[in-house]
């Protein structure tokens, strides 16, 4: 029998799947929970597996738990954590920033109804001037956060302020 996992937590993934009963052909294999006489209809991309004709699949790890196997939790790297973390801080970031985004547009309906009524309100001039300086800020926010580049920015900016 072949070794499952390599002494890193690697998982072998051709071995789990011929100890399950697949018939594997490269990338291919013969699905053991279908009937009939289908040859090669389950797709294996990296840990994954898809059968096209029962719709069974999964990821490997799953498979090799029900067949009553134990394997190494996956190794995680120490470079990782930081940027799991950052992940983490970013996500919360611009959840903030939506829900400020949302409140202040909600608001600025009132203030262009309440300017309709009130034209020299004085506070509703005040709120608009602030939501317009603020408007560059999250555009600027969503464009840094969905590109490569501004996420590289942000995360070292992070890491030099944020991180601890």
């Amino acid at each position: 029998m072949q070794r499952l996992h390599d002494h890193f937590g690697q998982v072998n993934v051709h071995a789990i799947l011929t100890n399950a009963g697949f018939q594997i052909r490269g990338s291919r294999a013969t699905c053991p929970f279908c009937t009939g006489h289908s040859k090669l209809t389950v797709a294996i991309k990296g840990p994954l597996w898809h059968c096209h004709r029962c719709l069974r699949g999964g990821h490997v790890r799953s498979l090799a738990r029900r067949q009553g196997v134990t394997l190494p939790p996956p190794r995680l790297r120490k470079a990782d954590i930081p940027k799991s973390r950052f992940r983490t801080w970013l996500s919360s970031k611009m959840r903030e920033l939506a829900n400020e985004e949302y409140c202040a547009y909600r608001m600025k309906q009132w203030a262009d109804a309440a300017l309709y009524f009130y034209p020299e309100f004085q506070l509703v001039w005040n709120f608009l001037a602030r939501f317009h300086s603020r408007q560059r800020v999250w555009e600027r926010s969503w464009e840094s956060a969905s590109d490569k580049v501004g996420r590289y920015w942000l995360y070292r900016h992070w890491r030099k302020h944020g991180s601890r």
